[in-house]
């Protein structure tokens, strides 16, 4: 959902459940992204910092950190891999070229506010 206030804010909203049901194996999987501490419940009410923490907490203990080289490729399921990357840099010798595609759909809950 976007929206904008009286002083020309953008507001993006996504309303997505906390698991989802992975179509292959049946298993509920987690399906979030609170460990950016940005994130409201459905109530409007901030996650506990303490939960957050824990989870930042526990993500971080299971990081494998690996550097790219020139010509290397990465595939991976959303389902199965949460991912994401540290700070990057564009220099003249090496640009970063990423592509994404989606082979399916995951739709996010509808909810009014």
């Amino acid at each position: 959902q976007i929206t904008w206030d009286e002083a020309g804010t953008l507001r993006v909203s996504n309303y997505h459940p906390g698991y989802v049901r992975d179509p292959e194996t049946g298993e509920n999987v987690w399906w979030n992204i609170v460990h950016t501490g940005s994130l409201k419940m459905t109530d409007g009410e901030m996650f506990p910092k303490k939960m957050i923490s824990e989870i930042q907490r526990s993500a971080w203990e299971h990081t494998y950190a690996f550097k790219l080289r020139p010509g290397d490729w990465l595939m991976l399921d959303n389902m199965r891999v949460q991912h994401g990357r540290l700070p990057y840099q564009d220099s003249p010798d090496h640009k970063r070229c990423l592509l994404t595609v989606y082979s399916h759909g995951r739709p996010s809950v509808s909810h009014e506010e």
